[in-house]
């Protein structure tokens, strides 16, 4: 979130972030919901465009199609839907991905697959 943007926010509502594992354990969702003013049917549509921007002036930001296009090449998807009674909710699907000794240890920097 641009850091306009995140001042603005902070000064309205609360942002809440959760993980759901679904049953099949092929995937996670992570849920990125808020309590400020939602955003409208018609903006749904256009905020993953770069440049896109509800401001009057600026240009806007890449930030969230960059993410967008992380999320495909990853095998998963990204989504805003309406966080009722107030707000939006950005969700994010990805596969989980088999780990391996090899891979925990890569990740964590270890020497622990030798």
């Amino acid at each position: 979130m641009p850091r306009e943007s995140a001042r603005e926010f902070v000064e309205r509502g609360k942002i809440l972030v959760s993980t759901v594992a679904h049953s099949d354990a092929e995937t996670v969702v992570i849920c990125v919901s808020d309590t400020g003013t939602g955003i409208s049917p018609e903006d749904k549509d256009k905020l993953f465009l770069p440049h896109f921007s509800t401001k009057d002036r600026g240009t806007g930001s890449w930030a969230l199609a960059i993410a967008a296009r992380i999320v495909a090449e990853h095998g998963g998807s990204i989504h805003v839907e309406d966080n009722l009674p107030m707000g939006s909710r950005f969700l994010v699907e990805l596969p989980v991905a088999e780990l391996t000794t090899a891979s925990l240890a890569d990740h964590n920097g270890s020497d622990a697959a030798r």
